[in-house]
């Protein structure tokens, strides 16, 4: 979702089909080089921070608007283990995923009051999505209980 309006329209097209947004999985992510930070691409480098947290923030914004009107919801931010750790020949890649894991804890800390809950997973293969899946169902239902 390279666009903001893209996204305001996506979130409105969800709430006229089905009513609200329950939650939502944000997992886009692209790692153009790898290389050491010196011998990176800036163009490379800009295009890696507009897919992996530019276009997060915009659809995270608008899913945070939207369930904070309905009171409740579960963002997943989909980040990486470079996003804690860092990589020496991915420098650029993990700065982005960085940046993911500190907007995911900041919007937390922001709304941690109201039912609309926003976490980050940093996975190692495609196995962890898959759980992370099963985990944010499960999440779900406590949610709807209450």
């Amino acid at each position: 979702m390279t666009n903001e309006d893209h996204v305001k329209s996506l979130i409105a097209t969800i709430i006229k089909e089905f009513g609200q947004l329950d939650m939502a999985v944000n997992n886009a992510g692209i790692s153009s080089e790898v290389v050491s930070i010196d011998a990176s691409n800036s163009d490379n480098y800009s295009a890696m921070v507009n897919t992996n947290l530019v276009d997060l923030y915009y659809c995270m914004k608008h899913q945070i608007i939207q369930m904070l009107k309905q009171k409740q919801g579960a963002i997943v931010n989909v980040a990486s283990v470079a996003g804690l750790n860092g990589i020496p020949w991915a420098a650029t890649y993990a700065s982005t995923k960085h940046g993911v894991v500190g907007l995911t804890k900041s919007a937390a800390i922001l709304i941690m009051r109201s039912k609309v809950f926003v976490l980050t997973r940093q996975p190692l293969a495609l196995s962890e999505l898959i759980l992370l899946t099963n985990n944010l169902m499960a999440m779900m239902k406590i949610i709807m209980k209450k």
